[in-house]
């Protein structure tokens, strides 16, 4: 099976060192890797934004950008090419910052030898593939279980919406006198019908906060009102643990310009 031929992308305005690694590419298979020389960080951009680049090997040092700013404009016109910078011995401190930035690798000039600059490029591309990959699925992985989440969701609301609705028309009375026992079954499920569909709206908090859809609506919001509302909610749990929970409504809380729900879930939750 004949290797397929790596296109190099050499951004380098140094004379000595851009002859040094052609030598090198000289000396490897015929075939097996293309070598493109360019001195600026702007040729580099245009010849990038044609594509057909397998691999960059990237100066930090140019004319006309500098430092981690190369990489950043390498990876702002080709975010899917992986990159190799190209540094001096006492700028290994940088050079572990682009990799931060997204670099693959990065090569010390004067360092390089002959038979380990193929195999580090080959090395880089590889790393880069799995990594693409890797991303790939984990997007997938996370949208399937969006999907999901949202399918089994909105398959809950519709029968808990009916059976709050009508368990609410029994106890108003509406369908018939009914017995004081009774109306504390009827409480019980009412209760339980509204934390389960608190549990579905945290979850699909949750979830949306995970793939970065968390919706937030701004409003004019009452602190007061959503403490009460914290404090309701969790009262039978917190006295089952012996716990004494109180707050003073009549204390002068002023209003806030927040998502009224979410100060709630946090104040529950959090």
């Amino acid at each position: 099976m004949t290797e397929k031929t790596l296109h190099v992308l050499l951004v380098e305005d140094n004379a000595g060192d851009a002859r040094l690694l052609r030598e090198m590419f000289s000396k490897e298979k015929p075939g097996s890797f293309q070598l493109t020389h360019l001195l600026r960080m702007s040729d580099a951009e245009a010849h990038l934004a044609k594509g057909g680049v397998d691999i960059i090997l990237l100066d930090m040092g140019l004319p006309d950008a500098h430092g981690i700013e190369t990489v950043r404009r390498a990876h702002a016109v080709a975010p899917n090419i992986p990159l190799i910078v190209l540094t001096g011995l006492e700028d290994e401190e940088l050079a572990a910052e682009a990799m931060k930035e997204g670099a693959q690798d990065y090569l010390i000039k004067g360092q390089i030898e002959n038979r380990a600059l193929p195999r580090t490029l080959r090395h880089a591309i590889d790393r880069h593939r799995m990594q693409m990959e890797t991303e790939q699925i984990r997007f997938q992985q996370l949208q399937l279980k969006d999907e999901f989440i949202s399918h089994v969701s909105h398959e809950l609301r519709s029968p808990l919406t009916s059976i709050y609705s009508f368990s609410s028309i029994i106890a108003d009375g509406l369908a018939g006198e009914t017995s004081k026992q009774q109306d504390e079954y009827l409480h019980i499920v009412l209760k339980n019908v509204k934390q389960l569909q608190a549990m579905i709206e945290d979850l699909l908090a949750v979830m949306q906060a995970q793939t970065g859809k968390l919706n937030i609506e701004l409003q004019r919001a009452s602190i007061s009102e959503a403490v009460i509302y914290a404090v309701d909610t969790v009262q039978a749990a917190a006295r089952a643990k012996n716990i004494t929970l109180a707050f003073d409504a009549s204390a002068h809380l002023p209003s806030i310009y927040a998502d009224s729900m979410r100060v709630e879930q946090v104040l529950i939750v959090g």
